[in-house]
């Protein structure tokens, strides 16, 4: 009797199906853990991971994978052999400057390069094509395929793109965001699993954060209000905390009152953006008559640009006239330990590894292990923990 190919391939899998439910066992439960933690932790399972989470358990693998670092050497050897093509026509810009033509492969160089490494590229004295002024935010794209296909540290890589959409930055938005977005990158790789204050503190000094949302400029009289707003509508409270349809003044918000107000106002956002001002970057700029910045590609504040005047967030007061940084960094100390703060991150990490529509309780009680660890230099580990001992 003649069968067809379909019949054929129907046959072997009805076959290797009923060998694999014949041969489940006492340690099926434990594999299904294992597969269920490999879908929600990874990008996608490899042997290495299966062979991992067989021998050391599910909360053993997750242990392993908080533990290792940012930096593998097998990876840095696929990232170091990787080529991107770079081609344009030759062009000019204007003022007599000419770059030629240009279409080859070429090395990632700046991923890991110094912060300095790509301050040329934002210098329009300079004749450049504008592929060569963005590479390096290309380059990051480049190589974000090959780390979550290729990466050992997994969990690593999917708390990287989480951050990476918690604290956005369009890489590409400008030169100068593209120039400085590998350092960016670095900053959510390193802090990934790290305290959250630590790791808020560095994306607000992140020159891709402040060139993305202008407070690279931001200054007295008046402050540009961008930073502010996103850093308490999408890096701390969240939208859900935001209580102006309900308030207008500062004393009205509950707990306001007593220093610590449950939600934010645009009243809020006006302070914050004021407490900003002077946080810039070290990349040459003109900061006031005989003084410019270092050309360090990194964090500078200009105590010029600064207002130095009394301040009220959240109902919380500072006084005037403080030290430098003192204002903004007493902005992120009180919205990292916030309690909106906490409700609104752990959603979305319950939403990203647990369920579209987390259950309220569950998220209270991540926000209750991210409160408890506020102070730990792995407080992120410790409510992905939480997570993973989670039923659900």
């Amino acid at each position: 009797m003649s069968i067809t190919r379909r019949q054929f391939n129907v046959s072997i899998l009805l076959g290797l199906a009923s060998t694999a439910l014949s041969g489940r066992a006492a340690g099926a439960a434990t594999a299904d853990a294992g597969q269920r933690f490999l879908n929600r932790f990874t990008f996608g399972a490899q042997p290495r991971d299966h062979a991992d989470v067989t021998r050391l358990g599910p909360m053993g693998w997750l242990d392993d994978q908080l533990e290792r670092g940012a930096q593998d050497p097998d990876l840095t050897a696929r990232l170091n052999a990787l080529v991107l093509r770079i081609a344009y026509d030759t062009g000019d810009n204007g003022e007599g400057g000419v770059w030629a033509a240009r279409d080859d492969l070429a090395p990632l160089t700046y991923l890991d390069a110094a912060p300095d490494a790509g301050l040329a590229l934002g210098d329009w004295t300079l004749a450049m094509a504008w592929d060569e002024r963005v590479r390096p935010a290309n380059e990051v794209i480049a190589a974000s395929l090959p780390r979550a296909v290729h990466a050992p540290a997994q969990l690593r890589e999917v708390m990287t793109q989480f951050w990476h959409d918690h604290f956005n930055v369009h890489a590409l938005k400008n030169e100068y965001t593209a120039l400085h977005f590998p350092a960016f990158d670095r900053t959510l790789r390193d802090g990934a699993f790290g305290n959250f204050r630590a790791l808020l503190g560095a994306v607000a000094k992140s020159p891709a954060m402040l060139v993305y949302l202008n407070n690279d400029e931001s200054r007295a009289s008046p402050a540009n209000e961008n930073f502010g707003r996103e850093l308490l509508e999408l890096h701390t409270l969240g939208a859900g905390n935001y209580l102006n349809d309900r308030y207008t003044r500062w004393h009205d918000v509950p707990g306001a009152a007593d220093g610590l107000a449950h939600g934010y106002i645009d009243e809020d956002v006006y302070e914050v953006a004021r407490a900003f001002t002077g946080w810039t970057i070290g990349d040459g700029r003109w900061i006031d008559d005989g003084a410019e910045a270092p050309k360090t590609g990194t964090f500078y504040y200009a105590d010029q640009w600064h207002d130095p005047y009394q301040k009220r967030v959240l109902g919380h007061d500072m006084g005037p006239n403080r030290g430098p940084l003192a204002d903004g960094e007493d902005v992120l100390d009180l919205l990292a330990t916030h309690p909106g703060t906490a409700t609104f991150l752990c959603t979305k990490l319950a939403r990203r590894f647990v369920a579209d529509d987390p259950d309220p309780a569950f998220v209270g009680r991540l926000a209750a292990v991210f409160l408890a660890h506020r102070d730990a230099p792995d407080q992120i580990a410790q409510v992905i923990r939480a997570i993973a001992r989670n039923p659900a």
